[in-house]
């Protein structure tokens, strides 16, 4: 059985070196303590949420369908217009889109416009996915 531990830093693990390291962009992790925001360039801040579990199955080893949401926020200094935050936020979802990693499936993600706040541009990629387990 996977745990909600075990998923949420299968997928952070994908998202820092399939997106954040390959493309040198700094990111701020749910699970980090220290993190310096860079003056005058974007940066992420990942998040891993667990949704709803259900049972997916019947018998004497049900299996079962866990849920859970890759969030992506990106940020980009109001000077540098909202271009730069939709291709870091383009990364995301072209890595994302369909993947499957040794026990996660991700499904397409989708873009959440968010706007102008402390002089940055946010806009947010929403990376569903989902893992199965079996009673045991």
């Amino acid at each position: 059985m996977i745990s909600w531990e075990a998923a949420a830093n299968e997928a952070r693990k994908e998202f820092r070196t399939g997106v954040a390291e390959a493309e040198g962009v700094p990111t701020q992790y749910d699970n980090q303590g220290d993190f310096t925001k860079p003056s005058g360039k974007g940066w992420y801040r990942c998040t891993v949420e667990m949704g709803e579990d259900f049972q997916a199955s019947l018998g004497s080893n049900p299996r079962f369908r866990n849920l859970g949401m890759l969030i992506i926020q990106v940020f980009i200094p109001e000077s540098e217009g909202d271009a730069e935050c939709l291709r870091l936020a383009n990364l995301v979802r072209t890595h994302f889109r369909r993947l499957n990693t040794a026990n996660l499936s991700f499904y397409v993600p989708r873009l959440i416009p968010v706007g102008i706040r402390g002089g940055e541009y946010q806009r947010n990629v929403q990376c569903p996915f989902d893992y199965e387990d079996f009673n045991t």
